[in-house]
């Protein structure tokens, strides 16, 4: 009681300055623990700020390191796994994208918005990586809960496409338009006219012909169906069908009809009547005298008539209007071989030789510019339907003195023009 009286005011004083020594220090820590979080804050905020300038800048190596500062910082920002996830699928790590956006739809608590999100990701992390049947199975998903979502039945659509299934491809392509997006009456077309080549290729001919039918409903202007129905028809033993389906589109798009003129050819001769494919080529050629594969057609129809001067100026024609033509530019050599007009055979098939090392690329898309040697009603590249287009041939390169030389060497070795018959 004494030792209490005695230093008591002592006692008190020290529990007061350990009171405020606790509070000064509890305060201090705090302020510690704000400028930490300022700290962090500031950090990820400039590493999220240089991760989006790399990402303009299509340096993706750079945006991923400096991203993955910003999860490290703070794992909780969804966005930023999007981001990443979208950026490994770019660099073609489909592994760690495909990771990245599973541990996303794993999370709990996750809304049904950002969920979607995830699963329409690995949709595309699936396509990127080739495997089809998951990403159609993880598309389906999204569709089942949000059923007008344009972006997934877009994709969808080209992946049926890709597996040729067709009837599915009709199908979302259908929705599609529902949905409000472009309508796109000649793609639907084609995928009928797909899926009627295809119930063709079964034997399933009455199938196939309402498929081609249904075609020409939705696109009365669709070529592509009508090809195909002239050769059901001639498969069918219908010729004459086949070659009134064939020169429909001679008429409704003259463009085309170069598409026929072999078919035309093939089927009248299957008639006898051979003197008719002349006649309409003629009629074709009235209003369309630039075509050249109409002046060839037509001059080797000649020559096997029997008529090689005939023949002679339509395959000069058909090579003056495609210098590039190998085809028109042998039966050309041919027919002048046939007058015994040597000279001028041979300076055809040197021109023949000159033109082997040069591009017969005669179709090329208007939307990404690939160059193919056949028309396609689909481009490969782009996946655009109805942008093939045919191209003007190049115009021959002049030839160095060398390959001149070279070629006129090539010549004097076959002066025999039996060597070009």
């Amino acid at each position: 009681m004494n030792l209490l009286a005695t230093h008591g005011p002592w006692i008190a004083a020290a529990l007061i300055t350990g009171l405020v020594i606790a509070f000064l220090m509890t305060k201090a820590i705090h302020r510690a623990g704000k400028r930490k979080k300022a700290d962090a804050h500031e950090l990820e905020k400039r590493a999220y700020v240089r991760g989006v300038n790399y990402i303009l800048e299509n340096d993706h190596d750079a945006a991923i390191e400096e991203l993955t500062k910003v999860v490290q910082i703070n794992s909780e920002t969804v966005e930023i796994y999007f981001a990443l996830g979208n950026l490994f699928r770019r660099k073609g790590e489909i592994d760690r994208a495909i990771r990245i956006h599973q541990n996303i739809i794993l999370r709990p608590g996750l809304d049904e918005k950002t969920q979607m999100q995830a699963y329409f990701n690995l949709a595309m992390d699936y396509k990127k990586a080739g495997f089809v049947k998951r990403a159609v199975a993880t598309f389906e998903e999204v569709l089942s809960k949000d059923r007008n979502n344009r972006d997934v039945m877009s994709e969808l659509a080209e992946l049926y496409e890709e597996i040729k299934d067709w009837e599915q491809a009709f199908s979302i392509r259908q929705r599609l338009a529902k949905a409000g997006g472009h309508k796109e009456d000649n793609v639907l077309a084609h995928l009928q006219a797909e899926l009627g080549r295809q119930k063709m290729k079964e034997n399933a001919l009455s199938s196939a012909k309402k498929c081609f039918k249904k075609a020409l409903s939705i696109d009365p202007a669709c070529i592509d169906a009508m090809l195909s129905m002239g050769e059901l028809h001639l498969d069918e033993g219908d010729v004459r069908a086949a070659i009134a389906a064939w020169t429909r589109i001679m008429r409704v798009a003259p463009q085309f009809a170069n598409l026929v003129f072999s078919r035309l050819e093939q089927a009248y001769e299957r008639l006898g009547r051979s003197e008719t494919l002349e006649k309409t080529l003629r009629e074709v050629l009235v209003k369309h005298d630039k075509d050249p594969n109409a002046h060839f057609i037509l001059g080797r129809y000649l020559y096997k008539k029997g008529d090689p001067v005939g023949a002679i100026a339509e395959l000069r024609k058909a090579v003056e209007l495609n210098p590039t033509s190998l085809e028109a530019r042998k039966s050309l050599g041919t027919a002048l071989l046939a007058e015994n007009r040597i000279n001028e055979a041979l300076d055809e098939y040197r021109s023949l030789l000159d033109r082997l090392d040069q591009g017969r690329k005669t179709y090329q898309c208007a939307k990404c510019g690939l160059e193919t040697n056949e028309m396609l009603w689909k481009c490969p590249q782009c996946r655009s339907w109805d942008t093939i287009r045919a191209v003007a041939p190049p115009e021959p390169r002049p030839l160095s003195n060398s390959e001149e030389t070279a070629n006129n060497t090539k010549m004097a070795k076959s002066e025999d023009a039996s060597t070009f018959a």
